[in-house]
């Protein structure tokens, strides 16, 4: 690639509507004016691939693991679950939660438990473990 020289720093570019930085307008409407602005038959789904590491799981029921989660930290980390059960149509994950009516993360106004029964996560509380869970 050829790299033009710049006389002076960065500039901020002012942009007008429609536009989501001043150099896509500029771009846009100078040297790339043949081409067509943010075109839907141009749009690229990806895929981010990631492991997730159970808390505790049994040699002899490997698809069933647990998780220990007093609250999650962000929406993004309560949104990572349904991201490794869709992912992984076979495996189960149940929680073990010591507040039920926590918060599920800080900006939710929905509890820890209501948000796992509701995304149809199977969970219970860290003093009534159901005995089937622990073997």
């Amino acid at each position: 690639m050829a790299k033009a020289k710049r006389k002076g720093g960065t500039r901020r570019r002012a942009r007008a509507a429609g536009y989501k930085s001043g150099l896509e307008q500029q771009l846009h409407q100078g040297l790339m004016k043949k081409a067509e602005y943010e075109p839907e038959w141009a749009e690229v789904q990806y895929t981010v691939t990631k492991t997730y590491k159970p808390d505790f799981a049994f040699p002899t029921q490997p698809s069933i693991v647990y998780e220990s989660k007093g609250r999650f930290r962000t929406f993004d980390e309560a949104k990572k679950y349904i991201h490794v059960r869709d992912s992984n149509p076979g495996l189960v994950i149940r929680f073990i939660i010591p507040e039920p009516g926590q918060r599920a993360y800080p900006q939710s106004k929905m509890s820890l438990g209501d948000w796992l029964t509701k995304h149809g996560f199977e969970w219970c509380t860290d003093i009534g473990i159901p005995k089937e869970w622990r073997s």
